[in-house]
């Protein structure tokens, strides 16, 4: 045995040669030596430095919860944002498609107008008010006209 203690490093030398003296031993007798298992010396520590090692290991523990709480956390916040993200952009092409709906109806009574009556002038104005509602929506929403 090896003891973490000075005063017994002597005692601790002659163990640890003795191991070595065995090791050798068994190395000499060819294929028995591989079928023996090598033992490791055992390790004594002072009580103190036992619950010290025992605290560290709990403190270890406690962080490696919080970091693996923390990586879920950030993974549902991903998912909860990317979802998010897709209702907006549904919301906003509901909203923006909601607008070009009177735009429509309007073209097509501007092209039934046509077919019924053959003023060219009538014709104008109405596609001169579609177009004009039309840059309307399309300001309302940040586009300029370069």
């Amino acid at each position: 045995m090896i003891k973490g203690r000075k005063e017994n490093d002597r005692s601790d030398a002659t163990e640890v040669n003795n191991v070595s003296a065995e090791n050798t031993k068994e190395q000499g007798q060819g294929h028995e030596a591989e079928k023996t298992v090598e033992q490791k010396p055992e390790v004594k520590i002072a009580a103190e430095e036992y619950e010290t090692l025992k605290s560290q290991a709990a403190e270890f523990a406690e962080g490696k919860e919080k970091l693996l709480r923390a990586m879920a956390d950030f993974e549902n916040s991903k998912k909860r944002n990317e979802k998010q993200k897709e209702e907006f952009i549904q919301y906003a092409n509901k909203k923006i498609i909601l607008e070009f709906l009177p735009i429509m109806d309007n073209l097509t009574r501007a092209v039934e107008s046509a077919k019924s009556n053959h003023s060219v002038e009538s014709m104008i104005e109405g596609v001169d008010l579609i177009n004009k509602q039309l840059q309307d929506i399309l300001k309302g929403h940040g586009l300029e006209k370069i």
